[in-house]
């Protein structure tokens, strides 16, 4: 009897230390759990963003010097607000000028990509459960902007000696890009800010029929075409005319949707771009 004092406190001891290592063994994998990384799924890139803008003397007739005049000027600030603001993690840019002639190389303003991000990301409710991770990566699109100088670059280009507009060697371009897109499962936007006045100009005033190898040129492609002729005076017949041209033009090559603007619109050329979409949509469904 006179042991039993000491083996009631040893299995008291016992049954504290069994309690003991059941928390640690629950903190320990809580924390295990805690530092696992995180699985969203594969990267990808979701979206092709491409800009067309008229560069020639045709935007603003009566300017003088590289400026240009507020037409011209109007068109880079479409770029600069309406468009680089909403891209994002997933998205590839690229801005091209107008001209007398196309070349990659020779009429590219700004060719880019924003990077890949986690798939699950693109879920609303995935997005809100990590707003830290979503933040890290839309920070990471922004700097690349800054970086790339993308708004500087857009800001700085000059407007052209006098010489044509050659929309159709630009679009045969584009049209290329996009393909690639659609290859890479991406989605593909373009957006053409000009006087969208085709220089030579066929005649008569149709699009030329396309190939057979051009009637996909734009398949699946969200195209806006956004001019100046709203606040200018005496064109509404004419931006009629150039939108029955330019409808054609893209309906006959496939685009999944066409679209027309003017240069004071206020809404936005493009949607947001995914990360940011699907962080607008949790903060609207609280």
């Amino acid at each position: 009897m006179q042991f039993q004092p000491f083996v009631s406190a040893l299995r008291a001891i016992a049954a504290a230390l069994c309690a003991l290592a059941v928390v640690s063994g629950v903190l320990l994998g809580a924390k295990a759990l805690k530092d696992r990384p995180i699985d969203l799924g594969p990267m990808i890139e979701t979206r092709d963003v491409y800009a067309l803008v008229d560069a020639t003397r045709t935007m603003d007739p009566e300017a003088r010097g590289a400026s240009g005049g507020i037409n011209f000027t109007k068109a880079k600030s479409i770029v600069t607000s309406g468009i680089l603001p909403r891209l994002g993690p997933g998205d590839r840019f690229g801005a091209y000028r107008v001209g007398t002639a196309f070349t990659e190389r020779g009429n590219a303003i700004v060719n880019g990509s924003l990077g890949a991000f986690p798939a699950r990301l693109r879920d609303a409710a995935v997005a809100k459960r990590h707003p830290e991770t979503v933040d890290t990566w839309l920070q990471q699109a922004q700097a690349a902007k800054q970086e790339g100088q993308w708004v500087e670059r857009v800001e700085s280009l000059g407007i052209e000696p006098p010489g044509r507009s050659d929309y159709f060697s630009a679009l045969e371009y584009i049209a290329r890009r996009c393909r690639a897109a659609a290859a890479g499962r991406r989605t593909c936007t373009l957006v053409v800010i000009g006087d969208l006045e085709q220089n030579p100009a066929p005649v008569p005033f149709v699009p030329p029929a396309p190939e057979e190898d051009e009637a996909a040129w734009f398949e699946g492609v969200d195209v806006r075409l956004v001019s100046p002729f709203r606040v200018a005076t005496g064109r509404a017949g004419r931006a009629r005319d150039l939108e029955a041209f330019w409808s054609t033009y893209f309906r006959e090559r496939g685009a999944a949707e066409i679209a027309f603007a003017t240069f004071d619109d206020q809404d936005p050329p493009i949607g947001l771009n995914v990360l940011d979409g699907a962080r607008a949509s949790h903060e609207s469904g609280r």
